[in-house]
């Protein structure tokens, strides 16, 4: 599904706008992935033994899924720019600024890119063997076959991505964009909710507090 930032400054450059409101919808979408993905995985391991206590197979199955999508998009939003239309990664919209009178911000920005490059290199290593090919070598030597990624990866790449798009913005708004301000709404937030009151049902049903076997009506 693409993400589109709606409403963008018409302080961007006219030539540069619908690169920017592609790129910083996908680092958005990417920042409330990232949040659901904390609100199960990261918070406690109080709450990933409940989220196994409720399904283990299947969780595990949805914490890899959102892994490799997160994989996926760092190393789209970072894949490399030979021309205009090549690839729709943050540099394009280096690609774009002149070369003299923005000179100061492509130097700013090139660093930030670089540094999400740096932090990236695993991720497309993942991207690059294992999702996008299947590299014989790496799945026959998979213990050793490819570095780990840790949730700290992913936070401090997201922070750059969006340090970026941040910088581009104030240099023609002179307004900050804060993409950590973005709250969960109707997602993980809501699922966790259940999964708590599911796991109080139970403890219920054993008291014999409640009708045995009464959830059986929602299961159609």
């Amino acid at each position: 599904m693409r993400s589109v930032l709606n409403n963008v400054s018409d302080k961007i450059p006219a030539e540069s706008r619908q690169e920017y409101a592609l790129l910083c919808g996908a680092v958005l979408n990417l920042r409330e992935k990232w949040l659901n993905y904390e609100y199960l995985y990261g918070h406690s391991q109080k709450r990933v033994e409940i989220l196994d206590k409720c399904g283990s197979t299947f969780f595990s199955m949805v914490q890899s899924l959102f892994l490799d999508d997160f994989i996926s998009i760092f190393s789209r939003l970072t894949d490399p720019v030979e021309k205009f239309g090549s690839n729709l990664s943050l540099e394009q919209l280096i690609y774009k600024l002149d070369q003299n009178s923005d000179a100061e911000l492509i130097k700013h920005l090139t660093a930030h890119i670089e540094r999400l490059q740096e932090k990236t290199a695993n991720m497309r290593k993942h991207r690059n063997k294992r999702i996008a090919h299947n590299d014989y070598k790496s799945s026959i030597e998979f213990e050793k076959g490819l570095p780990g990624i840790s949730r700290n990866d992913i936070k401090d790449a997201l922070e750059e991505a969006e340090a970026f798009l941040t910088a581009f913005y104030f240099h023609f708004t002179k307004t900050y964009f804060f993409h950590d301000e973005l709250k969960i709404w109707q997602g993980a937030d809501i699922l966790w909710a259940k999964l708590a009151k599911a796991r109080a049902y139970e403890e219920f049903d054993q008291l014999g507090t409640v009708p045995h076997n009464s959830w059986r009506k929602f299961t159609d």
